[in-house]
């Protein structure tokens, strides 16, 4: 038990330092009031620790007596009442104060003036209530515990003596740290794109069965192996005097790297292609937030952009991530918007964090316009970027205000859009991405698109479940809609992360030749792209030889009778089919029997009308992965 003594008397709490993810929490304070007494409406604050962003779960509560999360509070002396309630947590943002993860602060009032020496039991949680034992389902704390220093939870008291509902802040409450739970995964990370005869280093890293990292964990009981997935020859993996495994190979061709050795946990395993080219494949994240977004400055468990960086490069081992930030417009009002200041940050720890050939950042935002929620991409340093001035009101207005420059835009296409603040009037809309705000696009700067992220689920077609945030697309407001209407965008797959876990979800692949800002946004910019819906897998699609992202010009009166059509895909998990997509329609599908699978196609149909094709994998687990198309548009 903790002892804390402050002007307003006395603090006792008895409260665990250490707890596992999904485990149980209990604390118990006793209050000794000071001398001065506490007078009649006078009372205890406080605000309890969210675990992540709008998880839609109550903190605390204190009128549903059945439920966990159970705040209680009660005199020694019994003749002295007290209430107990609960409040909302103080945000601009009316959809967070509708939600019950907004119920985060607990209040405990004196009825009547309390003597010094009072004291005053205050309990939280548990099984038990009151003179029962056992009487409710555990009160739980979250399942993340992803931070480098620690995870821990933050509680912050207020006291007010006097009654008069001003209250000053107190440290009278030591953290509690969420600690990872027994190690479940080991996840092998590599390059999926190497030349013969190039040396990269293998990363792999212990993950319990929430998928939190174990930094401390240091496995040695497994064997690194590599296997030509076409010859099935197996390589051993050796390690340097400093523990890192090497991998090399000399033979093109298609590889898995597994672990022998790992009954005790899963192994997850890293795959790559093996042939000569000027390109590699990169994976990063171009769809996540930090705290320094207003909404998730409310609700989060501590979402620094230090923390984001740090999660992209050491747990998700990331090769290149887009930080953005969302804001309704551009002004100083801070609760809601990107002020000149925020705008400074992120561009300073944009640069920071910007290690070329190690670790590349893209400053950016996400723009809530009346056309649609978008990420602005920056292939530079803000610095020589301009903070948008009021005129800044839309997506058309950002392509004017910032011209030709190095910048892409990059739509999603969920329901909650249109620039409206108000959850209402949002839910009473449901419109999706507005057609009458379009305009007439900006094909230069806006090549790409979202198809599928961790916060809402798939974009890709009405025939498709989106799964999870929303259970299905807007009618006309998906990717093949938007391709259909002649949109010429390559794809992207992003996790839209709130709670700094960058990459944990949907992940983007690009083609480049070296990995600095120019390099992976030529890649981006040219549509070299492909996304997961998690998996690194490999995936290469050609259309009579012109690779993914490309556009080719048609001459309709020399007529091309066939269009061969050559995918190679390699997963870490076995393969349930493959698929190749033409103007949105499923037109040839063979199933899969193991983790590669080479498919190719002929199209004899004439070429009258703008047509494309995309590929198209899914794992025997569901996951997902998507080339990014090549277009034929025929000549004017």
């Amino acid at each position: 038990m903790s002892k804390f003594n402050t002007p307003y008397g006395t603090f006792q709490v008895d409260v665990p330092k250490k707890i596992p993810v999904d485990g149980e929490i209990h604390w118990t304070m006793v209050y000794t009031v000071g001398e001065k007494g506490m007078k009649q409406g006078g009372g205890i604050k406080i605000l309890f620790p969210a675990y992540q962003h709008q998880r839609s779960q109550e903190y605390v509560q204190v009128y549903d007596y059945w439920k966990p999360h159970f705040l209680y509070a009660y005199c020694e002396e019994e003749t002295l009442p007290l209430r107990t309630e609960v409040e909302k947590i103080p945000s601009q943002f009316s959809h967070i104060q509708r939600w019950p993860d907004s119920d985060r602060v607990g209040i405990i009032l004196a009825e009547a003036d309390l003597p010094p020496g009072t004291k005053i039991w205050i309990h939280y949680g548990g099984i038990d209530r009151a003179w029962m034992k056992g009487q409710v389902p555990p009160t739980r704390v979250g399942h993340r515990a992803h931070k480098r220093e620690g995870t821990f939870l933050q509680y912050q008291w207020f006291i007010d003596a006097e009654g008069t509902k001003e209250y000053d802040p107190i440290q009278v409450f030591p953290s509690i740290e969420i600690v990872p739970d027994r190690p479940r995964y080991l996840t092998l990370i590599a390059p999926t794109f190497l030349v013969p005869g190039e040396k990269v280093s293998l990363h792999y890293l212990m993950k319990d069965r929430f998928y939190n990292p174990i930094f401390e964990e240091v496995p040695t009981f497994f064997q690194v192996i590599i296997r030509n997935l076409k010859t099935g020859q197996v390589i051993p993996v050796e390690q340097d005097e400093k523990g890192i495994y090497w991998i090399q190979v000399q033979e093109e061709g298609v590889y898995e790297l597994d672990a022998e050795g790992t009954e005790e946990v899963q192994v997850e395993k890293a795959v790559f292609f093996c042939q000569p080219s000027d390109y590699r494949i990169y994976w990063g994240d171009l769809h996540c937030h930090s705290s320094l977004t207003p909404n998730i400055r409310d609700n989060n468990g501590g979402a620094s952009p230090q923390d984001a960086y740090t999660y992209a490069k050491e747990v998700s081992c990331l090769d290149f991530m887009g930080l953005s930030e969302q804001t309704f417009t551009f002004n100083e009002e801070a609760d809601l918007n990107i002020t000149q200041q925020t705008w400074e940050t992120m561009g300073r720890l944009s640069d920071e964090q910007n290690n070329p050939g190690t670790f590349v950042t893209f400053p950016g935002f996400e723009f809530h316009s009346k056309r649609g929620d978008t990420v602005v991409l920056f292939g530079k340093s803000l610095k020589e970027f301009p903070y948008p001035d009021e005129t800044v009101q839309d997506l058309p207005d950002v392509w004017r205000y910032y011209g030709e420059a190095q910048y892409l835009t990059i739509p999603h296409l969920h329901r909650y859009c249109g620039g409206r603040k108000m959850k209402d009037q949002q839910e009473m809309q449901h419109s999706g991405f507005k057609l009458d705000n379009w305009k007439e696009g900006n094909p230069h700067q806006e090549v790409l698109c979202e198809i599928f992220s961790s916060q809402w689920g798939r974009f890709e077609s009405n025939q498709h479940p989106m799964l999870l945030k929303a259970k299905s697309n807007i009618p006309h407001n998906t990717y093949t809609d938007f391709l259909n209407l002649g949109k010429p965008w390559g794809i992207t797959a992003g996790s839209d992360d709130h709670d700094a876990i960058p990459g944990h979800g949907g992940v983007t692949a690009v083609y480049a030749k070296e990995q600095t800002r120019e390099g992976i946004f030529t890649g981006l910019k040219e549509r070299r792209t492909y996304g997961s819906t998690h998996p690194r897998m490999g995936i290469q699609f050609y259309v009579d030889g012109h690779f993914m992202g490309e556009e080719v010009g048609v001459d309709t009166e020399v007529p091309k009778e066939l269009r061969n059509i050559h995918g190679q895909v390699v997963c870490p998990t076995r393969i349930q089919w493959v698929e190749i997509i033409k103007n949105g329609k499923v037109v040839y599908r063979v199933k899969g029997d193991h983790s590669w699978m080479e498919v190719s196609y002929e199209d004899g149909a004439p070429l009258t009308e703008p047509t494309y094709y995309y590929l198209r994998v899914k794992q025997v687990d569901g996951h997902i992965g998507w080339s990014s198309p090549v277009w034929f548009i025929p000549k004017e």
